[in-house]
């Protein structure tokens, strides 16, 4: 039943995340090159690949390609934010 639930809502949650994304790199855009450019260019790259894979996860109701896309984005999230922050 709450599995039914969640892709029931899938493309607002995922569309969500996706303008998320999209608002994220408007915002560093607009607080000028220095700072866009501070975060490398993993960052752009970053920022359109998780907005891809929100688009595709709205689309499919695949339970493997939300599993995988959870752990794979909490993973990389993780990574990113260790070596931006140099936590590691």
């Amino acid at each position: 039943m709450r599995t039914r639930r969640f892709y029931s809502r899938r493309q607002w949650f995922f569309g969500t995340l996706a303008i998320v994304y999209a608002v994220d790199l408007l915002d560093t855009w607009a607080k000028g090159a220095a700072c866009f450019e501070g975060f490398g260019p993993e960052y752009p790259i970053r920022n359109i690949v998780h907005i891809a894979a929100c688009l595709v996860a709205m689309a499919t109701r695949k339970p493997w390609y939300h599993a995988t896309f959870v752990i794979a984005a909490l993973l990389y999230q993780l990574s990113w934010i260790a070596r931006q922050f140099e936590i590691i």
